[in-house]
């Protein structure tokens, strides 16, 4: 079922984790282990969906998006989308959550 319904008001997903993409490389931070975990930008709506929900599980991209925040506080993540975005987007409460725990709010 696609999701992009789901974001009329907020953009799609793939907006979003451009909007990732894009903040990392105006940072100097390298993305590629971001979107290689997305299968990005090959993957579909429902194909990002279920990667980044795989990726906010996986300790290593939490370890990844705590580090990233740490060196760049004001840095935009995939749990910052997450929390704000996330139930719009097709991310379910559990989701939303692990995104808080691993921005530490």
């Amino acid at each position: 079922m696609p999701h992009a319904d789901r974001s009329d008001r907020t953009g799609s997903l793939r907006y979003h984790l451009q909007r990732v993409i894009v903040d990392m490389r105006e940072r100097a931070y390298p993305p590629a282990y971001f979107m290689r975990a997305l299968n990005w930008p090959q993957a579909d709506e429902d194909e990002l969906l279920e990667q980044s929900k795989a990726l906010l599980r996986n300790p290593e991209g939490q370890n990844a998006a705590f580090e990233y925040k740490r060196r760049y506080p004001n840095g935009l993540t995939l749990e910052d989308i997450v929390v704000a975005h996330g139930i719009v987007l097709g991310f379910d409460a559990e989701d939303v959550a692990i995104a808080r725990r691993t921005l530490g709010s």
